[in-house]
């Protein structure tokens, strides 16, 4: 059957299995009931289901079924997606997969609202906020990514090391001295490393959650319990081209792709193709990840794929926007990638 998905898009991180320090941490997932932030939906569409199921986390069919309750039913379980389908139907998962509308069926609660379709969910994203002031610095080169979700499988698998010195720019300075792309500090003296986001884990999360001072320097803040706070390397460059991002989106630099793509979500090939376009375009469905290629792909994913997305140099990147010129869309598998920022009003 077809659903309607509520998404709350939440990344996390992790890296290799480094115990976790006492006390014992809490599940992976947490009811959003449970933490001090507040949450809002937005509608990603209809979005095309089978009896395979888009979202494989729990459900339930109820005939009091509203997008509201499946909302709360999937939240409360810690889900980052929640999808309505046929009417009566709720479906919660942390990943999914996009596809063609035919969302018609009302919902079994609430005729007012349409609850999905045969196969079909309309899809909504949730977006956290948070009003914490703490500040979280990166070094000269390195992009913030706010903090994410990490598990005993880890989101970044790459080194790791356990040290009464971290901090945010020893770490950073660990994993870039090592060639990796991402660096993330967790529960105070753990710094990890990777080349992409694994175990399908480093959703966004609550700045709230990333709460532990870094043992290195108590003035900053290294992640929590199973919480990352994230950072991905931005190449330099002396190129004076403009690559422009929009609100709201990190400019991660020029980066390696293959026919075995990077980014494996939707993509498009067109005359418009322009930074802004392709963020709207990967954004618009939930994806965290938009990526510009050969001047007028464009590329969406929640993670990098297939061992590609590694760092390039800038003057790779140098095909103009088939849809702006003034803007550059790549080059031959090389991606100019953007990360949607964590969506906070913290001063990181």
């Amino acid at each position: 059957m077809l659903a309607v998905l509520l998404v709350s898009v939440s990344l996390a991180l992790g890296a290799c299995s480094l115990p976790q320090p006492t006390p014992t941490p809490p599940p992976i997932f947490r009811g959003y009931n449970s933490l001090s932030r507040r949450a809002t939906w937005t509608n990603i569409g209809c979005v095309t289901d089978s009896r395979a199921r888009a979202l494989t986390g729990t459900s339930q069919t109820t005939s009091s079924n509203t997008v509201e309750s499946c909302q709360q039913f999937c939240s409360t379980g810690g889900y980052v997606y929640a999808g309505v389908e046929y009417g009566n139907e709720c479906y919660c998962g942390n990943s999914l997969s996009n596809g063609p509308s035919d969302c018609n069926v009302v919902c079994a609660g609430n005729s007012r609202e349409t609850c999905g379709g045969s196969f079909r969910l309309n899809l909504y994203s949730q977006v956290i906020s948070s009003t914490t002031t703490s500040t979280v610095p990166t070094s000269s080169g390195w992009a913030n990514l706010g903090c994410r979700v990490d598990s005993r499988a880890r989101a970044l698998t790459g080194p790791s090391q356990d040290v009464s010195t971290n901090s945010v720019e020893n770490c950073e300075q660990f994993c870039g001295s090592r060639g990796y792309v991402y660096a993330g500090v967790e529960y105070g003296s753990q710094c990890f490393c990777g080349n992409a986001l694994s175990n399908g884990l480093g959703g966004t999360t609550s700045a709230s959650e990333c709460n532990v001072a870094c043992s290195g320097n108590s003035a900053e803040t290294c992640g929590g319990s199973y919480r990352l706070n994230l950072y991905s390397m931005v190449s330099s460059s002396t190129t004076t081209s403009s690559t422009p991002t929009s609100s709201g989106w990190a400019n991660l630099g020029c980066r390696l792709d293959a026919r075995a793509r990077a980014l494996t979500g939707p993509s498009q090939d067109v005359s418009t193709n322009s930074v802004e376009n392709c963020e709207q375009f990967c954004g618009s469905q939930g994806y965290i990840y938009a990526g510009v290629e050969y001047g007028s792909q464009c590329y969406c994913g929640n993670t990098l794929s297939n061992g590609a997305g590694g760092t390039a140099s800038s003057s790779d990147c140098n095909i103009a926007c088939s849809g702006n010129s003034a803007e550059t869309c790549g080059g031959s598998y090389r991606l100019n990638l953007y990360s949607r920022s964590a969506s906070t009003s913290t001063s990181t």
